[in-house]
């Protein structure tokens, strides 16, 4: 009896990893796809739309400010809103001194996306900061004749970026370790599968077939 409950004492801590190995192996793939699906859609998608963009030099031709100030969402239950600099600028395509027309500078990406209209965005609950924040920002780019290095959009002219948020290191970074980490999480699936699934059915097996004997040896006295 006491050997066989040391047997069953030994086999306790393989049936519990038999158990928890697959939960912690699902969780870690769904994390996985999950982390997958959120970079292809922020950092993939927008680096992709970049890459219409081309390089070139910006000279600022004309610095306002529009009449309402922005709106914007600074938390949960928290509403603010900032002045909307416009600085317009004229460029040269293919690094010719050719310039055409003029087009609205935007600080990167997200502010292109998210207000269109603005230059530049900040959006803290305190109005005079984000005040503050946007004269400073319109003392460094938005003083009438500047030159600075922009990137522009051959289909469409108006639309100028003054930096790239997201570049080709940012898309390789975005899928490699999330797919890095998916293949990881199989192939130790197929692992946990073969050494923990495989060996039960024949150990089932020849349970099955398995008979005990009864000892009605008398006890001698």
């Amino acid at each position: 009896m006491a050997g066989r409950k040391s047997k069953r004492r030994e086999r306790e801590p393989a049936c519990s990893c038999s158990r928890l190995a697959p939960r912690l192996l699902v969780t870690w793939m769904l994390l996985s796809l999950i982390v997958l699906a959120f970079l292809a859609w922020f950092v993939v998608k927008p680096a992709m739309q970049d890459k219409a963009f081309k390089k070139s030099n910006c000279t600022v031709v004309e610095v306002k400010y529009r009449n309402e100030w922005q709106g914007c969402r600074c938390g949960r239950y928290c509403w603010s809103q900032f002045p909307c600099l416009q600085i317009f600028v004229k460029y040269s395509m293919d690094n010719k001194h050719v310039h055409i027309g003029r087009g609205l500078a935007h600080e990167d990406e997200t502010n292109l996306n998210t207000y269109p209209q603005c230059t530049y965005d900040v959006c803290s609950g305190m109005e005079y900061n984000n005040e503050e924040l946007v004269s400073k920002f319109a003392r460094r780019y938005g003083v009438k004749g500047r030159v600075f290095p922009c990137y522009y959009n051959p289909g469409q002219p108006e639309t100028v970026l003054i930096r790239e948020l997201f570049n080709n290191t940012a898309i390789l970074h975005a899928m490699l370790w999330p797919l890095l980490s998916l293949l990881i999480s199989i192939v130790v699936a197929i692992y946990v599968y073969k050494k923990y699934y495989k060996k039960k059915k024949p150990n089932a097996k020849a349970g099955n077939n398995t008979t005990y004997k009864r000892f009605s040896d008398p006890v001698p006295l």
